[in-house]
């Protein structure tokens, strides 16, 4: 399961809430983030099904901001993140369109939601537990994906140049908390690769590249989804191409004596890790 231009996993639903069957149209292309020409989906999508009425508090998972006429569903969770970073509600609704754009199969909200959720879960305790680290970690996960153009390599320097810009409106981060912010998503370009610094500021650091690898390490048909995702977001490789390069990225990951450095995330994910990536490397390639 490997995005062509950064290494990078997601987690799903069967029919994930941004699949392009859920919408009626796909959305306009925003500048600098643009699956560039024939990648936009070709089906037309069925009406989205009425959202339940609520009473009282909005569920996370139902309804959200409304986007070129139409309301964007929220994966549980992804308040909780929004809040911690504390975005106004001007840069919210930005951030929440370019996320929600109907061909980002995976690169998405779930993935973001799914990567806050690990850390709530996980990160109890050390320095991630820390308000102000925590802050930061959302921060990074939050914008990580900001801009995703399949077949680019520089997502992730463009990224971390759109966090900086968006950082500007946020009066709450420091300078030295914004660089930390914008080096750490530069830092998942290469996630087992890129040097870390000391202290508490450098294993914040390697825990936030920790929890973008554990979707490695779901359960085999998750695994799979994700992959079938992926694929469909690199839309400018053909099935041999996609598989090749899969294949070189696990089968790096796989060398690695730790693929996760932190204790409580490898001994939740490393060995299913390990044996999707053993299961996935013994597939027959496509034929060209």
């Amino acid at each position: 399961m490997l995005d062509h231009a950064s290494d990078r996993f997601a987690v799903a639903d069967p029919i994930p809430w941004n699949d392009p069957r859920r919408h009626r149209r796909t959305l306009p292309q925003e500048r600098g983030d643009r699956p560039g020409p024939g990648l936009a989906p070709s089906l037309r999508a069925a009406r989205p099904a009425k959202a339940p009425p609520h009473s009282g508090q909005r569920p996370d998972s139902v309804r959200g901001p409304r986007q070129f006429g139409r309301a964007v569903n929220r994966p549980r969770g992804l308040q909780d993140l929004l809040d911690t970073v504390g975005l106004p509600p001007a840069l919210r609704t930005e951030l929440l369109h370019r996320m929600a754009a109907p061909w980002r199969s995976y690169h998405g909200l779930q993935h973001l939601a799914v990567l806050w959720g690990r850390h709530r879960r996980y990160g109890r305790t050390g320095p991630m537990q820390r308000k102000r680290v925590a802050r930061l970690i959302a921060a990074a996960i939050l914008f990580h994906d900001a801009i995703l153009v399949p077949g680019a390599t520089d997502n992730e320097a463009r990224s971390a140049a759109f966090w900086r810009r968006m950082a500007r409106r946020l009066r709450s981060f420091t300078a030295a908390e914004v660089a930390w912010v914008a080096e750490t998503i530069q830092a998942t370009a290469d996630h087992l690769n890129t040097p870390v610094p000391h202290g508490e500021r450098g294993a914040a650091r390697l825990w936030l590249l920790d929890l973008d690898l554990t979707p490695i390490g779901e359960e085999a048909t998750v695994f799979d989804r994700n992959g079938r995702g992926l694929r469909a977001e690199a839309r400018h490789l053909d099935d041999a191409a996609f598989a090749e390069m899969q294949r070189a990225f696990l089968d790096r990951i796989r060398e690695a004596p730790r693929m996760l450095r932190h204790a409580r995330l490898r001994a939740a994910f490393e060995a299913r890790a390990r044996a999707n990536i053993g299961r996935e490397l013994q597939r027959p390639l496509p034929k060209r």
